[in-house]
């Protein structure tokens, strides 16, 4: 299983809460993938997450590459099951339950004049930046030479011919020698990065097959937060008149634009790719991913 694959914090503004964004697939928890809208406005400095943390977090702030200015307007977020920290303990809970007091609904929805008299607005910090080769950002390098690497299996689940060469023009000598087998390692590390290689492989499988799902089920509008260095606009089958938006900073957007474009890559037949920063993105009317199917009400939105 691949536990806690994103794990981001948002700051709320005119507020102290914390939330976690969560994606990825976890014990007890399938074929899912979450958005956390907002914190119990009874509960200030609550958190309120999906997946499992590698650690509680107490200061509200920015660890991980989501930048957008968010209203929540009219949607609502279905989960099976989520983590509540409190008392120094996380502790998880099922839908329609009570966990030290707090109440975990059904579902979360924020109406756009709620979010505005609540100022539930995700914001950016400001000054706060970073590129493919620093910080966070280093992070989509990671896993892109880990998609290479993954591509070149004796029987591969993911293909990814650009992951090698986006990983190069990086230009960080240790994940370019490792995409490029310059990198001795013993049994051990062989098995650690076979660990990590295996992980990222399931995780983009994954959501390889959910957009091929959402498509057969006519969605011609897909959203990659944070797209770092996916290359899903130009790598996989999209039907006509597809529209494939990709958010994250400024200059790793400009720099997969151009290394792209200098490969020669060009979007696969039936997609636009879009990309934006989050400083030109504006509000997003929308923040809703995903229903877990077995939990998704009848005639429930697959998405807003």
């Amino acid at each position: 299983m691949v536990s806690g694959v994103l794990s981001n914090f948002f700051e709320v503004e005119n507020a102290d809460r914390v939330g976690e964004v969560g994606f990825g697939t976890n014990e007890g928890i399938t074929d899912w993938v979450g958005f956390l809208s907002h914190i119990n406005e009874r509960h200030p400095g609550l958190h309120l997450g999906l997946g499992t943390p590698t650690q509680p977090r107490t200061k509200v702030g920015w660890t991980a590459p989501l930048h957008l200015d968010m209203i929540l307007d009219g949607c609502s977020i279905w989960f099976d099951e989520v983590l509540v920290f409190s008392d120094g303990r996380w502790d998880r809970v099922a839908l329609d339950s009570q966990s030290q007091g707090h109440t975990v609904g059904k579902s979360f929805t924020s109406t756009r004049s709620e979010t505005e008299t609540h100022g539930n607005r995700l914001i950016p910090i400001p000054g706060d930046s970073w590129d493919l080769a620093s910080s966070v950002g280093a992070t989509a390098t990671m896993v892109a030479a880990a998609r290479a690497l993954a591509s070149t299996a004796a029987d591969p689940i993911v293909d990814d011919p650009f992951a090698a060469p986006l990983v190069r023009a990086v230009g960080l000598d240790f994940f370019a020698r490792l995409v490029d087998g310059d990198i001795p390692r013993d049994e051990e590390a062989d098995r650690e990065l076979q660990v990590i290689t295996e992980s990222i492989a399931v995780r983009t499988r994954f959501f390889d097959e959910y957009f091929g799902d959402a498509a057969r089920d006519g969605l011609r509008q897909y959203v990659i937060l944070a797209a770092g260095l996916d290359a899903r606009a130009y790598r996989l089958s999209w039907p006509g008149d597809s529209v494939v938006y990709e958010v994250d900073q400024p200059a790793v957007v400009e720099f997969k634009s151009s290394t792209m474009s200098e490969l020669g890559a060009v979007p696969r037949r039936g997609a636009e790719r879009s990309a934006s920063t989050y400083a030109t993105t504006g509000r997003m009317r929308c923040a809703t991913v995903v229903l877990t199917p077995r939990n998704r009400p009848p005639g429930a939105r697959r998405a807003c």
